[in-house]
């Protein structure tokens, strides 16, 4: 019998504020941010990863010191977002990218079933790889946080 691969859904456009945005998760991000009064801007650069590839963050996030760190909001890590993530962090290990999960104990994608029966979180993963990554919104420390510049 054969099984079909997953594959990942076509990107939605949703608009919130005259913004054409990916999901609904991304439009609830948003308007959490609007709530809290944080400045932000939507998708607003793109990152080489490899030659012929960019990478664009979801959300750019400012700071009251007027630092910026970049966040991509996560509903589910696809196969090729976690190659992409890994890249990007080893062709940019100066950017301050984080990740935000909609359910952070939910499997990545392609996870193996450990011994204990259980697989690698969205979480786990990102802390195996280096990012920070909080559940749901940005916690209050990340906006706290004082950032030397270079």
């Amino acid at each position: 019998m054969r099984y079909k691969k997953k594959q990942r859904p076509k990107r939605k456009e949703i608009i919130y504020n005259g913004i054409t945005m990916a999901s609904v998760s991304e439009v609830e991000f948003a308007k959490n941010l609007d709530a809290k009064r944080y400045t932000w801007m939507y998708e607003p650069e793109s990152f080489d990863w490899y030659i012929i590839y960019k990478y664009t963050p979801d959300f750019k996030i400012r700071r009251k010191d007027g630092s910026y760190f970049y966040v991509e909001y996560k509903g589910f890590l696809w196969e090729e977002d976690k190659r992409k993530m890994r890249a990007v962090r080893e062709l940019h290990p100066k950017l301050d990218l984080r990740f935000v999960f909609a359910d952070a104990g939910k499997p990545v994608h392609g996870a193996k079933t450990r011994t204990d029966g259980t697989k690698m979180s969205h979480g786990e993963w990102a802390t195996k790889y280096g990012f920070k990554w909080a559940q749901g919104f940005i916690p209050p420390e990340w906006m706290a946080e004082r950032v030397e510049k270079l």
